[in-house]
């Protein structure tokens, strides 16, 4: 599936933008690195999902 996403320093954000609605995953890369706790609905990075969310959208727009 089609995905677009955003990697920082700590955090990898992927969305899988085919699916309706889209499909989100977030990992936190410093606790989990091998990407097994997928942290989207997690209160506690909701800030974090958000800024990711904010970042990817910009360089999507960046692209075209």
């Amino acid at each position: 599936p089609k995905t677009e996403g955003v990697v920082s320093e700590r955090y990898k954000y992927l969305c899988y933008i085919e699916q309706e609605p889209p499909y989100e995953q977030l990992f936190d890369l410093k606790v989990d690195p091998y990407e097994q706790h997928n942290l989207v609905g997690q209160s506690n990075y909701e800030s974090t999902l958000k800024a990711m969310r904010v970042r990817c959208h910009q360089l999507r727009l960046q692209c075209e």
